[in-house]
């Protein structure tokens, strides 16, 4: 997952459960394919709307960590939480 991936802080025991790590050239593939030139604008900028997951069950853990932060987060912006009397 490239968010995992990116942001290591979010899914602080991803490093225990062995997921792979694509090395440099991830960040420089997801800027480009995203178009944009810093990887914080992921985190400040872009909202996410929906969640598709096509998962390694051994990985599972960190995927669950990441889709639960995107569903609570105030209008899809990771590392926020919405009111809960939100829909």
């Amino acid at each position: 997952m490239e968010v995992a991936g990116l942001f290591p802080e979010l899914v602080p025991l991803t490093h225990k459960a062995g997921y792979p790590s694509d090395g440099p050239g991830l960040e420089q593939r997801v800027l480009k394919r995203l178009g944009i030139t810093r990887k914080e604008a992921i985190l400040r900028e872009m909202r996410f709307k929906s969640i598709m997951l096509f998962s390694n069950p051994f990985l599972y853990e960190t995927h669950m960590q990441v889709m639960s932060d995107a569903l609570i987060s105030k209008e899809g912006l990771i590392g926020t939480v919405r009111d809960p009397s939100e829909p």
